[in-house]
Protein backbone atom coordinates (compact mmCIF):
# COMPACT_ATOMS: atom_id res chain seq x y z
CA UNK A 1 0.00 0.00 0.00
CA UNK A 2 1.26 3.49 -0.78
CA UNK A 3 0.53 6.93 0.60
CA UNK A 4 -3.00 8.36 0.38
CA UNK A 5 -1.65 11.94 0.18
CA UNK A 6 1.60 13.78 -0.40
CA UNK A 7 3.94 14.04 2.56
CA UNK A 8 6.18 17.04 3.23
CA UNK A 9 9.67 16.51 4.61
CA UNK A 10 10.90 19.20 7.03
CA UNK A 11 14.07 20.01 8.93
CA UNK A 12 14.50 22.33 11.90
CA UNK A 13 17.87 23.50 10.50
CA UNK A 14 19.00 24.35 6.97
CA UNK A 15 19.85 20.95 5.48
CA UNK A 16 19.78 18.68 2.46
CA UNK A 17 17.49 15.69 2.17
CA UNK A 18 19.28 12.75 0.57
CA UNK A 19 16.95 9.82 -0.18
CA UNK A 20 18.02 6.45 -1.57
CA UNK A 21 15.47 3.98 -2.97
CA UNK A 22 15.83 0.40 -1.81
CA UNK A 23 13.23 -1.18 -4.10
CA UNK A 24 11.61 -0.52 -7.45
CA UNK A 25 8.42 1.44 -8.04
CA UNK A 26 6.60 1.31 -11.38
CA UNK A 27 6.12 4.34 -13.60
CA UNK A 28 3.53 6.81 -12.25
CA UNK A 29 3.77 5.33 -8.75
CA UNK A 30 6.19 7.94 -7.43
CA UNK A 31 6.05 11.73 -7.56
CA UNK A 32 8.32 14.42 -6.10
CA UNK A 33 7.71 18.16 -5.69
CA UNK A 34 10.30 20.82 -4.88
CA UNK A 35 9.39 24.49 -4.51
CA UNK A 36 5.77 23.52 -5.36
CA UNK A 37 6.85 22.20 -8.77
CA UNK A 38 6.25 18.62 -9.84
CA UNK A 39 9.57 17.07 -10.87
CA UNK A 40 9.37 14.58 -13.75
CA UNK A 41 10.07 11.03 -12.57
CA UNK A 42 10.55 7.68 -14.24
CA UNK A 43 10.37 4.13 -12.99
CA UNK A 44 12.19 3.98 -9.66
CA UNK A 45 15.10 1.55 -9.70
CA UNK A 46 16.80 0.34 -6.51
CA UNK A 47 19.58 2.57 -5.16
CA UNK A 48 18.61 5.67 -7.14
CA UNK A 49 19.10 8.90 -5.21
CA UNK A 50 17.36 12.19 -4.61
CA UNK A 51 19.25 15.23 -3.32
CA UNK A 52 16.90 18.08 -2.43
CA UNK A 53 17.43 21.18 -0.30
CA UNK A 54 14.92 21.32 2.55
CA UNK A 55 14.45 25.03 1.73
CA UNK A 56 12.41 23.90 -1.29
CA UNK A 57 9.92 22.13 1.02
CA UNK A 58 10.21 18.72 -0.67
CA UNK A 59 7.09 16.60 -0.90
CA UNK A 60 6.55 13.14 -2.25
CA UNK A 61 3.84 10.63 -2.97
CA UNK A 62 4.08 6.91 -3.62
CA UNK A 63 1.16 4.90 -4.94
CA UNK A 64 2.69 1.55 -3.94
CA UNK A 65 4.67 0.23 -0.98
CA UNK A 66 8.09 1.85 -0.96
CA UNK A 67 11.37 1.60 0.94
CA UNK A 68 13.89 4.45 1.19
CA UNK A 69 16.84 5.41 3.37
CA UNK A 70 16.86 9.14 4.18
CA UNK A 71 19.80 11.25 5.32
CA UNK A 72 19.35 14.74 6.71
CA UNK A 73 22.65 16.55 6.10
CA UNK A 74 22.92 19.95 7.86
CA UNK A 75 24.29 22.69 5.61
CA UNK A 76 26.41 24.03 8.47
CA UNK A 77 28.40 20.78 8.47
CA UNK A 78 28.74 20.93 4.68
CA UNK A 79 29.96 24.54 4.96
CA UNK A 80 32.58 23.41 7.50
CA UNK A 81 33.84 20.66 5.18
CA UNK A 82 33.98 23.10 2.25
CA UNK A 83 35.96 25.60 4.36
CA UNK A 84 38.35 22.89 5.58
CA UNK A 85 39.06 21.93 1.98
CA UNK A 86 39.52 25.60 0.99
CA UNK A 87 36.60 25.82 -1.41
CA UNK A 88 34.71 28.74 0.03
CA UNK A 89 31.00 28.77 0.75
CA UNK A 90 28.44 26.72 -1.15
CA UNK A 91 25.76 28.93 -2.69
CA UNK A 92 23.26 26.11 -3.29
CA UNK A 93 22.96 22.49 -4.32
CA UNK A 94 21.87 21.03 -7.63
CA UNK A 95 18.47 19.30 -7.41
CA UNK A 96 18.70 15.63 -8.24
CA UNK A 97 15.83 13.16 -8.52
CA UNK A 98 16.26 9.43 -9.20
CA UNK A 99 19.90 9.85 -10.19
CA UNK A 100 22.21 6.88 -10.56
CA UNK A 101 24.91 7.97 -8.09
CA UNK A 102 27.40 5.16 -7.51
CA UNK A 103 28.89 6.74 -4.36
CA UNK A 104 25.55 7.33 -2.62
CA UNK A 105 24.45 3.80 -3.57
CA UNK A 106 27.63 2.24 -2.14
CA UNK A 107 27.51 4.34 1.03
CA UNK A 108 23.92 3.23 1.58
CA UNK A 109 24.70 -0.44 0.89
CA UNK A 110 27.49 -0.26 3.46
CA UNK A 111 25.21 0.97 6.27
CA UNK A 112 22.14 -1.18 5.58
CA UNK A 113 23.30 -3.99 7.92
CA UNK A 114 23.47 -1.47 10.80
CA UNK A 115 20.01 0.09 10.37
CA UNK A 116 17.71 -0.97 13.18
CA UNK A 117 20.41 -2.75 15.18
CA UNK A 118 21.09 -1.93 18.81
CA UNK A 119 24.85 -2.31 18.35
CA UNK A 120 25.37 0.22 15.56
CA UNK A 121 28.67 1.46 14.19
CA UNK A 122 31.14 3.29 16.42
CA UNK A 123 31.14 7.07 16.73
CA UNK A 124 34.37 7.17 14.73
CA UNK A 125 32.73 5.18 11.91
CA UNK A 126 29.72 7.53 11.94
CA UNK A 127 32.05 10.54 11.83
CA UNK A 128 33.91 9.07 8.84
CA UNK A 129 30.58 8.25 7.18
CA UNK A 130 29.37 11.85 7.54
CA UNK A 131 32.68 13.25 6.22
CA UNK A 132 32.58 11.01 3.15
CA UNK A 133 28.90 11.78 2.52
CA UNK A 134 29.46 15.52 2.96
CA UNK A 135 32.54 15.62 0.73
CA UNK A 136 30.69 13.73 -1.99
CA UNK A 137 27.66 16.03 -1.82
CA UNK A 138 29.93 19.08 -2.10
CA UNK A 139 31.84 17.64 -5.03
CA UNK A 140 28.90 16.35 -7.04
CA UNK A 141 25.98 18.63 -6.13
CA UNK A 142 27.42 21.80 -4.61
CA UNK A 143 27.46 25.11 -6.47
CA UNK A 144 30.33 27.05 -4.94
CA UNK A 145 30.42 30.83 -4.60
CA UNK A 146 34.17 30.88 -5.00
CA UNK A 147 36.51 28.07 -5.91
CA UNK A 148 39.67 27.84 -3.88
CA UNK A 149 42.93 26.97 -5.56
CA UNK A 150 43.97 23.38 -5.19
CA UNK A 151 47.73 22.92 -5.53
CA UNK A 152 48.50 20.73 -8.53
CA UNK A 153 50.80 18.58 -6.40
CA UNK A 154 47.86 17.70 -4.11
CA UNK A 155 45.76 16.59 -7.06
CA UNK A 156 48.56 14.44 -8.48
CA UNK A 157 49.39 12.90 -5.10
CA UNK A 158 45.70 12.31 -4.41
CA UNK A 159 45.24 10.53 -7.74
CA UNK A 160 48.28 8.30 -7.29
CA UNK A 161 47.28 7.44 -3.71
CA UNK A 162 43.77 6.55 -4.91
CA UNK A 163 45.19 4.29 -7.62
CA UNK A 164 47.29 2.46 -5.03
CA UNK A 165 44.20 1.87 -2.87
CA UNK A 166 41.80 0.20 -5.29
CA UNK A 167 40.50 -2.40 -2.85
CA UNK A 168 36.88 -1.44 -3.50
CA UNK A 169 36.59 0.63 -0.33
CA UNK A 170 36.08 4.38 -0.44
CA UNK A 171 39.29 5.93 0.82
CA UNK A 172 39.48 9.40 2.30
CA UNK A 173 42.29 11.01 4.22
CA UNK A 174 44.23 14.22 3.84
CA UNK A 175 43.29 14.42 0.16
CA UNK A 176 39.60 14.97 0.90
CA UNK A 177 36.90 14.65 -1.74
CA UNK A 178 39.32 14.73 -4.67
CA UNK A 179 40.09 11.04 -4.11
CA UNK A 180 36.43 9.95 -3.97
CA UNK A 181 36.02 10.34 -7.70
CA UNK A 182 39.29 8.56 -8.36
CA UNK A 183 38.43 5.69 -5.99
CA UNK A 184 35.21 5.06 -7.91
CA UNK A 185 37.26 4.68 -11.10
CA UNK A 186 39.45 1.84 -9.80
CA UNK A 187 38.86 -1.26 -11.91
Amino acid sequence: MGLPDRITKVSSVPALLVSISLKSLPLRSYQVWAADKLIPTATVQPFRSNVIDFDSEPRCWAGKAFDYVHYTVPRLGLDDVAADLGFGRVRNYRLSVLEDDLVLAQITRSILPFIGRRDGPSLLALDQFSLILGAHLLQRYGVLEKMGKVPKADLLLGKSAARRNCSGKIWMAAYGWRTLRESARCQ
